[in-house]
C-alpha cells in the first residue's frame, strides 16, 4: 500500500493492498471469496465484486483518499490441470491450470512447477532435444507432490459445492473441539465420517484419493 498516496489503483486478484510502485496500491477482493462461504464466480450477484471492492477501499483512511488509475479483472482456473506439455511447447501456472480449486491461489504451485519446468528445459537445451516425450518428465516430476493435490482439492471443491450452508456449517462446528493426532486431509475426512457417517457416501472419492 502506497504510504501517502493520493492515487489508488484497483483490480479484484486478490483482497489485499500491495504496493504496485511508487504511491500506488493495488487493492481488490478475492475472486472467490466474500464474507460468506466460498461460491463460484457465476453465483455471485451483478456488480457485488465492484461492491465489495469500494466498500475495502472506502474503509482504508489511505485508499479512500486516492483515485482509480485503472480498474483490471480477471477469471482465475479452478478446474483440474491440463496436459502442459506438447512439442516445443511447456506450461507453467494458469495457463496450465495449475492453481488450487478451493482457494483460487497459484502463487507456490507455479513456483513449484516452474522450478521443475526450468530444469528439463534447461536438460532440454543441452541435449537439444524439445520433444513431447522428452519435456514430459516435467509432468512426471509433479505428478505424484503437486498435481495430486490439486486434483484432491478440485475434488473437495466439488463434493463442498454441491453441500448447502447450513451442512458446512455444521459440519465446521462439529470439528471444533476435536483433537487431531495429524492435520491431512485423511485425519479430517476421518473426523468427519467418525463424527456423521451418513457423508461416507458422499466423502467416498475424497477418501479414495487421500490414500494414494
Amino acid at each position: 500500500m502506497g504510504s501517502e498516496s493520493e492515487t489508488w489503483k484497483r483490480d479484484n486478484t486478490a483482497r489485499w493492498s500491495g504496493r504496485a510502485s511508487a504511491g500506488i496500491a493495488r487493492p481488490g477482493p478475492r475472486p472467490l471469496q466474500t464474507n460468506g462461504p466460498t461460491v463460484p464466480c457465476s453465483w455471485f450477484e451483478p456488480q457485488l465484486f465492484l461492491y465489495l471492492l469500494d466498500k475495502f477501499i472506502k474503509s482504508d483512511p489511505k485508499l479512500k483518499k486516492g483515485e482509480s488509475v485503472r480498474f483490471l479483472a480477471g477469471a482465475v482456473p479452478v478446474s483440474e490441470p491440463i496436459k502442459a506439455v506438447k512439442d516445443n511447447i511447456v506450461l507453467v501456472g494458469d495457463a496450465a491450470r495449475q492453481v488450487d480449486p478451493i482457494t483460487g491461489g497459484g502463487l507456490m504451485a507455479s513456483i513449484e512447477a516452474g522450478k521443475a519446468a526450468g530444469e528439463r528445459i534447461g536438460e532440454a537445451v543441452i541435449e537439444q532435444n524439445f520433444d513431447e516425450g522428452f519435456l514430459s518428465l516435467y509432468e512426471d516430476k509433479i505428478e505424484k507432490t503437486l498435481y495430486k493435490k490439486l486434483k484432491r482439492n478440485y475434488v473437495v471443491k466439488e463434493i463442498l459445492l454441491d453441500m448447502e450452508d447450513k451442512t458446512l456449517n455444521m459440519l465446521a462446528d462439529s470439528l471444533k473441539d476435536y483433537n487431531f493426532d495429524e492435520l491431512s486431509t485423511l485425519s479430517l475426512l476421518k473426523a468427519l465420517v467418525a463424527k456423521h457417517p451418513s457423508l461416507l457416501i458422499r466423502l467416498k472419492p475424497l477418501l479414495r484419493l487421500s490414500r494414494l
